[in-house]
């Protein structure tokens, strides 16, 4: 993780690509090379690096060059630099290192996004308080914490028509948007895996006994549950079963529920859960527009 975080600096500060799989492939190779002859473990280092890239070094030409001058001292300047005050090694380190703080990058954070601007500053006080690999665990580690939070409550939207169109857009950006009559639509932006299908049930839920009590007042009952599932790339078994009591619990209010527009892999899992003889004849379209105007064919059918 270090020798990769100081790859990906160098690469930005200098403007070329990184293949991580080179230079991890590069790393291996070696470590298995210098396994052979109990060498140190290679790896990237941090202010060597740093320095090196402060000279306006370009090639590994450079390491060679340091490392016959680095002999060369130990051999014959050794009692000169016998009493180098470490202060002024660390200052060559830090002037080196100085040059790949990207402080811009706090800055445009904070302004950009509070989440992301906290894993900046929890990664940067434990790298300075406690070492760079310390830091890049407890970075990594509120990286993941924050992708399992955001996977496991997905963003979920109503959606209503924009109006003269056949669009449908979340309700809350788009006042203009309208409900159709007799159906709730709704859209999952997020695979349905183990992890949040018990909040998209619950929203779900939520979402039908509101809808029902604004449909009553109306003189409407709410007849068909539609959800876009563009945005889902993916489902598992927990979502299937998910969807299973959905589609029960809705018949036995005399509600439908119709997907619309699955991704293939959703429509394998379908396939293969049996799902969509439970769905029931038109219970997949292949997009919103389409799902509603069957919805209203049918609803206009039962009046």
């Amino acid at each position: 993780c270090e020798s990769m975080s100081i790859a990906k600096a160098l690469a930005q500060v200098n403007k070329y690509r990184l293949k991580a799989t080179q230079e991890l492939r590069g790393l291996g190779i070696a470590n298995i090379a210098g396994a052979m002859f109990n060498s140190y473990t290679t790896t990237g280092s941090f202010s060597r690096s740093a320095v090196n890239n402060d000279v306006g070094a370009k090639t590994p030409l450079s390491n060679f060059i340091t490392g016959i001058l680095v002999l060369i001292v130990l051999v014959l300047l050794t009692p000169v630099f016998t009493n180098m005050s470490k202060n002024v090694q660390g200052a060559i380190i830090i002037v080196g290192v100085m040059g790949l703080l990207q402080y811009e990058d706090f800055i445009d954070l904070w302004f950009v996004s509070k989440l992301d601007w906290l894993i900046w500053m929890f990664t940067f006080c434990f790298t300075l308080f406690l070492g760079v690999e310390i830091g890049l665990l407890v970075g990594v580690g509120v990286s993941l914490i924050l992708v399992i939070y955001k996977t496991a409550f997905p963003r979920i939207t109503s959606l209503g028509k924009l109006p003269q169109t056949n669009i449908y857009r979340n309700i809350q950006m788009y006042p203009e948007a309208e409900e159709p009559q007799g159906m709730i639509l709704v859209r999952i932006d997020a695979p349905i895996f183990f992890a949040n299908i018990e909040g998209i049930k619950d929203y779900l839920i939520d979402k039908l006994a509101r809808a029902k009590k604004r449909h009553e007042k109306m003189n409407d009952q709410v007849r068909y549950v539609i959800i876009d599932m563009s945005p889902s790339p993916d489902i598992d078994v927990a979502g299937l079963h998910m969807f299973e009591e959905l589609i029960q619990d809705l018949k036995s209010e005399d509600m439908s529920l119709i997907l619309a527009n699955p991704s293939k892999t959703v429509l394998v899992m379908l396939q293969r859960g049996k799902l969509i003889g439970e769905l029931g004849p038109g219970g997949i379209q292949v997009s919103m527009g389409e799902a509603v105007e069957y919805a209203q064919s049918l609803l206009a059918y039962r009046d």
